[in-house]
């Protein structure tokens, strides 16, 4: 048994009394520093990738001015026992937080981010696409989303986005969207014979284009399809869009003799690339056309499809609908 004498024993209650006093200003500048909300001056967007580690997160809040310390914000996620359940996903921060508020949103999964509603139409290309999301998606680089997709593959529909989507978060969605569509057509219907998915979707493309209605596509698509099998030029308007920047209303002979990989005048055979991203109709009457007799084809300027049997019928089509 250990004897103190009195001295010891006052000079160990001055030792303990100086820790615990010690031991609570630490506790107390911490609680201090937990509880400190750095300004944010705008809108801050947070991005916690899949399989972020706890270094990963605070490093990511420091660098966008949350928090002061990454050593504090690793102590008191340990010490609280949330190291493995902070969530990841897109996070908006439009004030200010203190640790503590910050952890808890990110283990709540509180992204504070409202769902918006963007429509994109059939037969829009990547641009027009690129120019739709940046207007409703807050930070959306077009220039990121153009270098990461393929025109043909973004399935046109309506879509529930995060106010702060990222481009990969939307790029996957339309994409994915347009692979299960395009999976369950083919699991009903045969590609054309001899056609690669590629050229079916480049296909549809161009009727997305030049046809208006389902009955009006899977008609074309009969034609274009016959023009093909025959080694005959496709001879479409659409597919000037990409080679001189005009409307089919607006193309004029000298246009028609450019002659360009996307001029189905000059050239036999489909474009390189596709022109739009097709919707569901546009890839069905591709896959299962109207049969007809029709040659030629034209859209009016009151928007209704007219057919010909021969080139003198489609030059009385021209004159009547197009003023031509």
């Amino acid at each position: 048994m250990i004897n103190f004498t009195r001295e010891k024993k006052i000079l160990l209650i001055g030792w303990l009394r100086y820790a615990v006093a010690a031991f609570l200003f630490v506790c107390f500048a911490i609680f201090l520093f937990l509880q400190e909300e750095l300004p944010v001056p705008e809108s801050v967007k947070v991005e916690i990738d899949t399989g972020s580690t706890l270094g990963d997160i605070s490093q990511e809040l420091k660098s966008k001015g949350l928090i002061g310390s990454e050593s504090l914000f690793n102590f008191y996620a340990l010490i609280t026992g949330n190291t493995e359940t902070l969530k990841s996903g897109i996070y908006l921060f439009e004030s200010s937080h203190s640790i503590p508020e910050i952890l808890e949103r990110l283990v709540e999964h509180d992204t504070q981010q409202k769902r918006i509603e963007v429509t994109l139409p059939e037969g829009f290309t990547r641009e027009e696409m690129a120019t739709e999301l940046e207007a409703y998606i807050q930070g959306f680089d077009r220039y990121i989303f153009l270098e990461n997709t393929t025109e043909g593959y973004l399935f046109p529909d309506t879509y529930r986005f995060f106010e702060a989507a990222s481009e990969e978060q939307v790029i996957n969605e339309l994409k994915e969207n347009h692979d299960d569509v395009a999976s369950k057509l083919l699991e009903e219907y045969d590609l054309p014979e001899g056609f690669t998915q590629d050229e079916w979707v480049i296909l549809a493309s161009i009727i997305e284009k030049e046809a208006n209605t389902a009955d009006s596509r899977r008609r074309v698509a009969d034609i274009l399809l016959r023009r093909l099998e025959e080694g005959m030029a496709l001879q479409v308007d659409a597919t000037f869009v990409y080679g001189v920047q005009k409307d089919s209303f607006t193309l004029t002979t000298e246009d028609l003799r450019q002659d360009h990989e996307y001029n189905t005048y000059t050239r036999v055979g489909l474009p390189p690339t596709a022109i739009s991203n097709p919707g569901e109709d546009a890839l069905l009457s591709v896959l299962d056309p109207i049969p007809n007799t029709a040659v030629y084809f034209l859209t009016g300027l009151d928007g209704v499809m007219y057919y010909a049997d021969t080139y003198a019928g489609h030059r009385r089509n021209r004159r009547l609908y197009l003023n031509k």
